[in-house]
């Protein structure tokens, strides 16, 4: 492992250690800018050693970080879960007459 990769690890466990009851996280995975936390930052942080290839995992270790003021994304949750019950709920309706068909 690189010098670079392992001080990329070693700033990611302190920023995890730094804010213990964080339970959201910045860029955990590939496409989803920030998410509930699911397991431990430590399983996260050994699945990228473990798994993602090399020339991505300090950009990825430096990007997973936990959520400093969580509050700031209840209204984005909000909205978003608001507009995604609006699209399962045409999406059903349009099902349910396909099916009927």
């Amino acid at each position: 492992m690189s010098a670079k990769i392992q001080q990329a690890a070693k700033l990611c466990r302190e920023a995890f250690a730094a804010n213990p009851n964080a339970t959201w996280v910045w860029c955990c995975h590939h496409e989803i800018l920030y998410e509930r936390l699911t397991e431990t930052p430590e399983n996260r942080i050994k699945y990228i050693l473990d798994n993602k290839d090399t020339k991505e995992q300090e950009t990825r270790l430096n990007n997973l970080r936990p959520v400093l003021d969580e509050s700031k994304l209840a209204p984005l949750d909000a909205d978003y879960e608001s507009k995604l019950d609006t699209l399962y709920a045409d999406y059903k309706s349009k099902r349910s007459t396909m099916y009927a068909d």
